[in-house]
């Protein structure tokens, strides 16, 4: 189908140029497939989606995926390159400010701290450290209160952790499926399941 559809549109657009409809001479994959390279923002090729001169008669610009599909899929190549960088950049300032306040509350040389950046947990870590390192759990908490104190059962789903445990295991999601489940005895983490 798609193969189809490529063979009609170079029909098309000889046909097109044959009757002056287009001006193919003014379309130069080499200078198009430059500009592309030579981009650095998103803006500068979204400029690039329309084909340089080329009318269709009263239609105005075609786009270039009609015209080229090698220029096209270099476009859009470099677009998501683009994105991926600018998102890498974000990451990486946000991970410099986690980071930034963890060692202004825990200070530089603490374990916790540095499981805290990690975004993992460990036994021993309050309430609060966990809220810090993972979020609030996304599936609920359950307490019970007894003579003994207050236990409590955090309940976490796996979308919403970004890492996993303080010893350098990492899970990734599993839609529909909960877990893990952190307890604490009087606000101090304990022990976890999955």
């Amino acid at each position: 189908m798609k193969k189809t559809v490529f063979i009609l549109t170079l029909i098309v657009i000889s046909i097109c140029s044959g009757c002056g409809w287009i001006n193919m001479a003014s379309y130069n994959r080499e200078e198009i497939i430059e500009k592309i390279n030579k981009a650095t923002t998103i803006a500068e090729l979204e400029a690039l989606y329309r084909v340089g001169s080329m009318q269709f008669e009263g239609v105005g610009q075609p786009y270039l995926r009609d015209v080229d599909k090698y220029a096209s899929d270099k476009l859009y190549a470099k677009i998501d390159s683009i994105r991926e960088k600018e998102r890498n950049k974000r990451n990486q300032e946000k991970r410099q400010k986690r980071i930034k306040y963890v060692y202004k509350i825990y200070g530089k040389d603490s374990s916790i701290g540095d499981t805290i950046i990690n975004e993992k947990i460990c036994l021993g870590m309050t309430k609060e450290d966990v809220i810090i390192s993972w979020g609030e759990p996304k599936n609920g908490i359950n307490k019970t209160v007894g003579s003994w104190g207050v236990n409590e059962q955090w309940i976490y789903g796996w979308t919403s952790i970004p890492g996993y445990y303080g010893r350098g295991v990492s899970l990734r999601a599993i839609p529909g499926h909960y877990g893990p489940y952190l307890y604490f005895e009087d606000g101090i983490l304990t022990s976890w399941q999955d």
